[in-house]
């Protein structure tokens, strides 16, 4: 449930490494698929074949497979990517393992125990921000709910006279396609012509700060 709210936006800076991150990580592995991909036809064609050739085989065939569906069914969202990583994760751990998938250029410059803690501080950085995100994002909408959920059924408004949002409104008007009314509002921040009805406050992760969520009420004239 997307709702605007005042807490205090993160520096352009982190956005930035976060970026700065998301796109090194990706040209890297963009890297060791190609040049993995490559070991592997090379194995393949000159008859270089071990027990594990057919399973690696399988799991880039079907990362690509998967990534050819995306690309030609759009829209695409982010959460199609997510199974994803269920294949690209054994798939680069059996090219390592192999010897496959790292350019012969990088080798000798990074030392492994260096490779395993950068590998390692990457993941805990972005394990850390996703946990954190989805922590706010989840108590967001369980407050949320609750204020609705609390204006319906204890003081028995209507849902046709309240905008709560695109999943207030799928969730209540998906048949009939009705249009919400706005003569309460669920926000998290003020709005001319609305006065503060019920409220709620939690504390976000990232960053950390407090919000404050709000049933606004259109002010009686």
């Amino acid at each position: 449930m997307s709702i605007p709210n005042e807490a205090e936006a993160l520096p352009d800076a982190f956005w930035f490494i976060v970026t700065a991150l998301g796109v090194l990580g990706a040209g890297w592995l963009v890297l060791h698929l190609v040049h993995g991909t490559l070991d592997l036809a090379r194995g393949f064609y000159c008859s270089r074949r071990d027990s594990g050739l057919a399973a690696r085989l399988f799991l880039l065939l079907s990362a690509l497979f998967y990534y050819a569906v995306l690309l030609f069914t759009p829209p695409v969202q982010e959460r199609y990517l997510l199974p994803l990583i269920g294949i690209l994760v054994p798939l680069m751990a059996a090219l390592a393992s192999s010897g496959e998938g790292s350019p012969p250029c990088l080798r000798p410059r990074i030392l492994p125990r260096l490779r395993c803690f950068l590998a390692v501080l990457l993941l805990l950085l972005f394990a850390s921000f996703g946990i954190g995100a989805m922590r706010d994002w989840l108590i967001c909408n369980r407050v949320s709910w609750r204020l609705l959920t609390a204006l319906i059924q204890d003081d028995g408004v209507s849902p046709i006279r309240i905008n709560g949002g695109w999943e207030f409104f799928a969730w209540n008007f998906f048949e009939d396609k009705r249009m919400a009314g706005n003569d309460y509002i669920l926000s998290g921040k003020a709005i001319p012509g609305y006065d503060v009805y019920s409220s709620a406050s939690f504390t976000h992760w990232i960053p950390p700060a407090k919000t404050t969520i709000s049933i606004l009420q259109r002010a009686k004239r």
